[in-house]
């Protein structure tokens, strides 16, 4: 009973952001230093970067990782980094089942959503792809965009 009830609230939280590709809330034009994420991130980011938000046991969160590895492969982005919450095991599974070693940062999943939502409450669940250009938050990705999406972005900044 209780997977049930667990799917069906994942449903509705999946569900809720369907059709969207972006978040399009308070963070976007931020300096990374002055939002929540900044408490983790705590390096410059010039250049094109990624800020992966996952749950490491997360099969989307797997799947999310593996398509911005892409784009990294293509040499759109500079940097990606790793946002996680879980297990040391959920951690080593999510290493495994995504074939990528970048840098990850954990956080408290209670803790970080408090402080998120603190400031914006319509802010979507892991995963989502945070793009930071020149410590500049220029686009949240809910749906991981293509080669051709990031470019035409890119482009714009």
């Amino acid at each position: 009973m209780l997977r049930i009830s667990s799917i069906i609230i994942a449903f509705f939280i999946l569900s809720s952001f369907s059709g969207d590709e972006t978040y399009n809330g308070k963070f976007i034009g931020k300096k990374i230093a002055e939002t929540p994420f900044g408490d983790y991130v705590k390096t410059d980011l010039p250049g094109t970067n990624v800020i992966m938000l996952v749950s490491y046991g997360c099969s989307h969160c797997w799947d999310a990782t593996v398509a911005m590895d892409k784009l990294k492969k293509e040499k759109l982005i500079d940097t990606l980094f790793i946002l996680g919450n879980g297990t040391t095991e959920e951690k080593e599974e999510f290493k495994q089942n995504t074939n990528t070693d970048y840098p990850t940062i954990d956080y408290d999943f209670q803790e970080m959503k408090a402080k998120i939502f603190a400031i914006d409450p319509d802010f979507p669940p892991p995963p989502c792809a945070i793009l930071v250009i020149d410590n500049i938050i220029t686009a949240v990705f809910i749906d991981m965009p293509s080669a051709k999406q990031l470019k035409k972005i890119t482009a714009k900044k």
